[in-house]
């Protein structure tokens, strides 16, 4: 693998695994200030609706302040004058203050008068049954020990009807005793009542009882699905014998956008790295592969036309033109050998030719040498040889031939004939060793 794709495989590598870890550490931030942010919203969400309950109960609570501390109804307890109910307790009283009961009872906790309105319908009801007979079970719960003492809240009726209701000691305009009852004065919660507030807070609510919840006045957020989350808030009613589950459903919107923004994030970083990967490759051609290329270049047209003389250009980078000085030295001083090899190869070859003069010289003067030691040697009458020290024969004038009766040319060239003729003369052999034991040559 060249170095061009290690280096780009290994940025590539770098820039995926950064990818990874800034989406890694960019989706872990995202899920937790989710989470931070939707658990702040459904707890804002569920605070509208409790307040919203709330401003239900205070206005309620209002009507039943005004009534109760009225010396008409404190006279009324006692004479119970049709001119009082004729006035105030007719069903466009209820209706207009949007209450669906009026409860009066004595000290004793009697009931004086009750009224009632469907206010879906806009009629007279009779009172509910489950109603009076939940107060005048748990009367001492929801009446008055004093003057200040006040009840209000929710009510769970025993068939689990939930009303709104408030509860107030019924005293003189002035606020004065003695205490001579209690009135109360409520609103049941159905579905209008729901779609009221849901239409205030533009909130999606439910409201049911749940008796398994031990937590009291604590706010559960439940994430549904990707697309909804939901948060319930647990309150007792007055009594203490219900908890009321009040729940809010309402998308996961910031979710949706989150993730879109996480999508579009993770799209730009990539962008970026893609970009950032071509700028690196086009980076990397220009400053690093290309000049290296080229120095590569250069040194195999060096190499090829075996010009040490030839230099490497400097491109103004400042390691490459490091390098390229390196090489530069390094030419300089092949291109300085190469000048003494030249100088020595030279020489080499003024002395080979000298010696090569020297040796034809003394051969000629040799080859003179031996045609003189032949020409003495064929002078003399007599046959001669001459031998080594082990009878192997060297030389011998052309008389031997002549005594030994060769006549053809091929035999007295053959040296190993003569030897053989004269060994089978058993007195030439005995000179030749008597000759070598006292060291003559023959």
């Amino acid at each position: 693998m060249s170095i061009r794709r290690k280096l780009l495989l290994f940025i590539f590598i770098i820039g995926l695994v950064t990818i990874l870890l800034v989406a890694i550490v960019s989706e872990i931030f995202i899920q937790v200030n989710v989470k931070n942010i939707e658990d702040i919203q459904v707890e804002e969400s569920t605070n509208q609706i409790i307040y919203a309950f709330k401003d239900k109960i205070d206005r309620i609570d209002t009507f039943t302040v005004d009534y109760a501390g009225w010396d008409d109804t404190y006279n009324f307890i006692q004479d119970r004058n049709e001119e009082y109910i004729t006035s105030n307790l007719i069903n466009e009283t209820l209706l207009t203050t949007q209450l669906n009961f009026m409860l009066y009872y004595n000290e004793k906790g009697e009931e004086v008068f009750s009224k009632a309105v469907d206010l879906n319908e806009g009629i007279g009801i009779f009172t509910p049954t489950k109603l009076t007979e939940k107060i005048s079970q748990n009367f001492e719960k929801i009446t008055q020990n004093n003057t200040n003492d006040y009840k209000k809240g929710f009510l769970v009726l025993d068939d689990g009807t939930i009303a709104l209701f408030s509860s107030r000691p019924i005293l003189t305009s002035t606020k004065q005793g003695p205490i001579r009852g209690s009135l109360i004065f409520g609103e049941f919660v159905d579905e209008e009542l729901l779609k009221d507030i849901e239409e205030k807070t533009n909130k999606k609510i439910d409201l049911y009882i749940d008796d398994n919840v031990t937590d009291k006045e604590r706010l559960n957020i439940e994430r549904i699905n990707n697309q909804y989350i939901k948060g319930n808030y647990t309150i007792p009613d007055q009594l203490g014998e219900n908890t009321i589950v009040i729940s809010v459903e309402q998308p996961r919107t910031y979710l949706g956008e989150s993730r879109t923004h996480f999508i579009f994030l993770i799209l730009i970083i990539t962008l970026m790295g893609i970009l950032s990967y071509i700028a690196s490759a086009i980076y990397l051609d220009n400053i690093v592969i290309k000049p290296f290329a080229k120095i590569k270049y250069k040194l195999d047209e060096i190499s090829a036309e075996k010009d040490l003389a030839a230099r490497l250009e400097k491109n103004g980078i400042l390691e490459i033109n490091e390098l390229i000085d390196t090489i530069n030295n390094l030419l300089d001083k092949l291109s300085d050998y190469e000048v003494k090899l030249i100088s020595l190869n030279e020489e080499l070859k003024g002395e080979k030719q000298s010696v090569e003069d020297l040796v034809k010289k003394r051969t000629a003067e040799l080859k003179k040498e031996h045609a003189s030691l032949m020409a003495t040697l064929n002078s003399i009458p007599e046959g001669l040889i001459i031998t080594d020290n082990k009878l192997n024969i060297v030389s011998n004038n052309k008389q031997i031939y002549e005594i030994l009766d060769l006549e053809n040319t091929k035999q007295k060239l053959d040296m190993d004939n003569v030897r053989e003729v004269l060994m089978q003369d058993n007195s030439f052999e005995n000179v030749c060793t008597d000759t070598l034991e006292y060291g003559k040559p023959v």
